[in-house]
């Protein structure tokens, strides 16, 4: 079931400092590990449609060797449709930009991080 964004929000803010990893479920193989917040977002938001968009990328040659992405998905302001970038946090330099079609997720932007293949929000690091 999703949440309102307000809850989410006031949720997100409590999680400080990763304490656990889990692997992420992912048909075939589970490349990446999730932190709590990630695991929150994935059980209340319906989102295992970007965790599954940040996995699906990390086999782009773009990606090969990028050990820090900073992963943003922001709401669209002209649509229904979400904006999805990722950029390498050394230089800022984007490097994946693609529209994600309509989505139930509660919140207009969700910032995530991934540092050597585990996932967690900048507040968990």
């Amino acid at each position: 079931m999703t949440m309102d964004a307000y809850r989410i929000k006031r949720a997100l803010r409590d999680f400080r400092r990763v304490k656990t990893y889990q692997k992420y479920l992912y048909p075939g193989k589970s490349p990446i590990q999730i932190s709590d917040a990630c695991k929150f977002l994935l059980d209340n938001c319906d989102s295992s449609f970007l965790f599954d968009e940040i996995i699906k990328a990390q086999d782009l040659k773009i990606l090969k060797g990028a050990k820090f992405q900073v992963w943003v998905l922001r709401r669209s302001k002209k649509d229904l449709s979400w904006i999805l970038s990722c950029q390498q946090n050394s230089d800022k330099k984007l490097l994946i930009r693609q529209i994600v079609e309509f989505r139930n997720f509660p919140i207009e932007e969700i910032t995530i991080w991934l540092i050597d293949k585990v996932a967690l929000l900048p507040s968990e690091h």
